[in-house]
């Protein structure tokens, strides 16, 4: 059902890589089109926003505008590094602060 609304569209070979993990910026991408989705699409300064970190420039082109705008909207932040860590596999935790920032972003959920 996901894949019928463009949440989640599988790699280049149309595999959706079930047995891998998922990165950080891989999970932008899927937060950045479920907040398009229910709350439309703002423009936003990407490149601003991802030279702000350390690593920003390890960000794929693919996931720069996901990753600047769910920064933009405070769904992702840095570390205390001031860094992003785009290609690190996300854990179960950061999965689930990334969600609740989300969905209190866009009003779904009480802060």
């Amino acid at each position: 059902m996901v894949a019928q609304f463009g949440l989640l569209e599988g790699y280049e070979d149309g595999i959706y890589g079930l047995d891998r993990l998922l990165t950080r910026e891989e999970l932008a991408v899927v937060l950045s089109r479920v907040v398009d989705w229910i709350a439309g699409r703002d423009t936003i300064e990407v490149t601003s926003i991802i030279d702000g970190y350390r690593d920003g420039y390890k960000t794929s082109i693919w996931a720069k505008e996901s990753v600047a705008r769910m920064s933009g909207l405070g769904v992702i932040q840095g570390d205390d590094s001031q860094s992003l860590r785009p290609v690190e596999p996300v854990t179960r935790a950061e999965t689930a602060v990334l969600l609740i920032r989300m969905l209190r972003q866009i009003s779904f959920i009480e802060p």
